[in-house]
């Protein structure tokens, strides 16, 4: 699966049991992150990446393309998404080329878990599957209480923002340290 648009990703979201602000709140999440959102599974994937999602979750602005850019090594097949209390088939990014090759039935694509990994994925390619915790690429699980789906994606947003911008801080701040490092010990070696 290489890194692509967003616009390249098709959104399938199985919604069984779900209530009406909780599935608001999910596609609301999805609707601007994503070229082609489908309640429910079925039909034919007409892009290169397809995301399901079976559990109640809100994604942050910028929370498919975080996905895409985990799910980018190459040979990668499915990426799955860990959710706190939840399933670890919950959600998982899927590379469409592959499952059009394989001929995946697609109304079953929300039932294939773990074993359907194991039966049809190359076992010996450690880059055919891979795992993200969702906080890590703004994917937040949400309850039934749902009042304000704006607001659940918003805060989701700003962890993601707050993430990356420590990421940027700590990586910078090591930078600084290694060179003063490298400088001191270059000032030893030339002194001493």
């Amino acid at each position: 699966m290489r890194a692509t648009s967003t616009r390249s990703v098709q959104a399938v979201v199985v919604q069984d049991g779900w209530s009406p602000p909780v599935q608001r709140a999910v596609t609301a999440s999805l609707r601007r992150q994503v070229s082609a959102l489908e309640v429910d599974a079925g039909g034919t994937v007409e892009h290169s990446d397809l995301l399901v999602v079976t559990s109640p979750v809100v994604f942050a602005p910028g929370g498919v393309r975080a996905l895409l850019r985990f799910a980018s090594a190459p040979g990668r097949i499915v990426t799955r998404v860990l959710l706190p209390g939840g399933e670890p088939t919950d959600i998982a990014l899927w590379s469409a080329a592959w499952l059009r090759r394989q001929d995946v039935d697609l109304h079953r694509i929300a039932e294939y878990g773990l074993d359907f990994d194991r039966r049809h994925l190359p076992g010996d390619d450690p880059q055919a599957r891979a795992w993200v915790r969702g906080d890590e690429v703004g994917i937040t699980p949400i309850g039934s209480g749902v009042d304000r789906p704006k607001g659940s994606s918003l805060v989701a947003g700003l962890r993601l923002g707050t993430g990356r911008a420590t990421t940027s801080v700590r990586a910078v701040l090591g930078r600084i340290r290694r060179t003063r490092a490298l400088a001191r010990q270059r000032r030893q070696h030339a002194g001493g």
